[in-house]
């Protein structure tokens, strides 16, 4: 099954009670009302293209696709700081059946689909089984440092199968490619830069730049303890494929007098080549499994 994200807001038009309700009772809910004078109970996307919102069709399309083959879920509610997980059932759709509590400020009275305070409202909601309840610092954990899609409800392609593996309680994969969707491999590499098992591996003192993402073509940039400026990229991709190359060409722009570069990749022996050290990542795991605490907190393992 495929792995979801869903956000209730303030932005739906229901009292934080009746949020606080969804999220007891173990379920997700949409408010898509529809252009009639009632808010509709269908969750057919065609009945909402073009209608309302242009993330309106995507979002039921979604919610749809969930109730007809379920899936696994990561549910966040403004009503809490807490995440609730968990497997959404197949065909669990049910309307719940609440008020308006606050005016449709989209719509002017006598428009389609105009309501206002204490009008019927209907919520579409899907029941969750299997459901834990995470705090913060274990939400980080699992989310691996990705950022939630700034959506209503999304399928969740980039948590690979990090939510999966926890409805079900089986153990993540520990090996270096499992990290290779998130923000860690970058984060590990900037960690071993600071403490390398390499002699002529320059030590990083300081970053200078968040990592990854900041700049085009590097994913950590920082000061070594020799006061030389650091620049390194880091990909899982083979030393000899297209798109190692690619990268390597982009990080060798950053050359010059009093800077380092070092390149992170699949390659057998580490090397210096044209100004640019390349460090196998496999190396870099090696130097992770050394210590046990760090990997451990990598994984979401606890003593």
């Amino acid at each position: 099954m495929e792995s979801y994200f869903i956000r209730h807001t303030k932005k739906i038009a229901v009292s934080k009670e009746d949020i606080q309700k969804i999220f007891e009772q173990d379920r997700i809910a949409i408010h898509f009302p529809g252009d009639g004078e009632h808010d509709s109970e269908s969750i057919e996307p065609s009945d909402y293209r073009n209608r309302e919102k242009p993330n309106a069709y995507k979002a039921m399309r979604c919610f749809k696709e969930l109730n007809d083959n379920g899936g696994y879920i990561w549910a966040k509610y403004y009503t809490t700081d807490k995440v609730k997980i968990g497997e959404v059932q197949p065909k669990s759709y049910e309307p719940f059946r609440t008020y308006w509590s606050l005016e449709r400020r989209s719509r002017k009275p006598g428009e389609a689909g105009y309501r206002k305070i204490g009008d019927k409202a209907i919520l579409k909601t899907l029941k969750i089984k299997n459901v834990s309840v995470l705090d913060p610092s274990e939400a980080i954990e699992v989310a691996g440092g990705m950022t939630p899609p700034h959506v209503t409800i999304t399928r969740w392609r980039k948590i690979g199968n990090r939510l999966e593996r926890l409805v079900n309680h089986a153990p993540f994969d520990q090996e270096w490619r499992s990290l290779g969707r998130t923000q860690r491999q970058e984060t590990i590499c900037s960690e071993y830069l600071r403490n390398p098992d390499v002699k002529r591996c320059p030590k990083l003192e300081f970053l200078l730049l968040p990592i990854g993402g900041t700049l085009e073509d590097v994913d950590i940039y920082g000061l070594t303890d020799d006061g030389k400026k650091l620049f390194a990229q880091v990909t899982y991709y083979e030393k000899s494929d297209r798109q190692c190359k690619q990268k390597r060409d982009d990080l060798r722009k950053y050359q010059g007098k009093g800077i380092r570069l070092v390149f992170f990749c699949r390659c057998e022996n580490i090397s210096e080549e044209e100004g640019i050290l390349f460090i196998p990542v496999e190396k870099v795991f090696e130097w992770l499994k050394k210590r046990p605490t760090y990997f451990n907190m990598t994984f979401g393992l606890h003593a």
